[in-house]
């Protein structure tokens, strides 16, 4: 397959219909392998609209505004260090269990009951990526941590199908009735669907303080991947400011009187917007001396905050075209000036 090639897919039996492209890919037998190495490399998957999109009526309306929404692109990037990967089943199951980093073993070659009922010796095995369970005794629950490395990625969305996996279990036996129930029914309990989930982009804020009687300095660096607006119709970067991501420093101060509920309560002060030359560069702030002072005397705290602007919802009356939502929030504790 070459970088402009494009591969169409059609399955007769539920009518799925997909194409493929590639990017900074290559064929070589029955391996695909990066073409340019050290630059980012992905297979594209697009699946055709899946729904229609309609605006609400109003009386004014002339005309409804009713049109196919826009189609689904899936991006499998291959993460660094990975040149090239095999076409075959265990070269894919491969690469898609990287991004689970904390499994303990991996099982290749499990028949889940479900298809094996429902297809007998036409059932597909699968992998089962292994978490070790501990038990949370405030709930009194079973739980395992997943920890998912997501290779830059902004936002994803996560859908992962759970299932009890015990291999140590007893092996088939026939029932009272005469039957024989297949030994991965008890090692492999039935598959539970999880709902999708989004999961938070990764940050890593960097702080430096420096406190002397005739200095003062603060640092601030966060980086991560940012939001940058797309078209959903050619995937062109949307280069309007307002729908960037946006990260400011808010100084906090101590209510000195008690609100209902207790706890903490803060006040900010004005934000200070972190800078940024790209969107895809950290950004970053420095304050020193008297930009310190500034702040005020009772400032204990400054709080980072970080808000991408995606596209409001057109189909929802708004009165701004972009949403604010959080993304990352982070307490620098002070003190930030020497003591008086």
């Amino acid at each position: 397959m070459a970088e402009d090639d494009l591969l169409s897919l059609v399955r007769p039996s539920d009518l799925a219909s997909l194409r493929t492209d590639s990017v900074n890919l290559e064929m070589d037998g029955t391996k695909v392998r990066r073409s340019t190495p050290g630059e980012r490399a992905a297979v594209v998957i697009v699946l055709p609209p899946q729904h229609f999109r309609e605006h609400p009526r109003f009386p004014a309306d002339d005309v409804l505004d009713l049109a196919a929404g826009a189609p689904t692109a899936l991006v499998f990037e291959l993460p660094d260090g990975t040149d090239e990967v095999e076409l075959g089943d265990e070269g894919l199951l491969g690469l898609c269990e990287r991004p689970l980093v904390n499994a303990v073993a991996t099982e290749h070659g499990v028949v889940l009951p479900e298809c094996l009922a429902r297809l007998g010796g036409q059932a597909r095995p699968v992998s089962v990526a292994q978490f070790a369970p501990e038990f949370d005794f405030t709930s009194q629950r079973w739980f395992a941590d997943i920890r998912i490395d997501l290779f830059g990625a902004y936002f994803p969305m996560v859908r992962l199908a759970v299932v009890r996996y015990q291999p140590s279990s007893v092996a088939a036996r026939p029932l009272p009735d005469g039957t024989t129930v297949s030994a991965h029914h008890y090692f492999v309990s039935p598959v539970v669907l999880l709902d999708p989930l989004p999961l938070f982009p990764d940050r890593r804020l960097t702080v430096q303080k420096v406190i002397k009687p005739t200095h003062s300095l603060l640092r601030l660096e966060l980086t991560g991947t940012a939001y940058v607006a797309t078209s959903s119709l050619d995937s062109e970067p949307d280069a309007t400011a307002r729908a960037l991501a946006r990260v400011t420093a808010r100084p906090q101060s101590r209510l000195p009187v008690a609100l209902a509920g207790g706890g903490e309560h803060w006040m900010n002060g004005n934000a200070i917007a972190l800078k940024r030359d790209d969107p895809r560069k950290p950004g970053r702030l420095q304050l020193e001396d008297d930009q310190l002072r500034n702040l005020g005397p009772d400032v204990e705290r400054i709080l980072v905050v970080e808000e991408d602007h995606v596209p409001a919802d057109p189909a929802v009356p708004s009165p701004e075209p972009f949403a604010a939502g959080t993304v990352f929030a982070a307490v620098v504790e002070g003190p930030f000036l020497p003591a008086p």
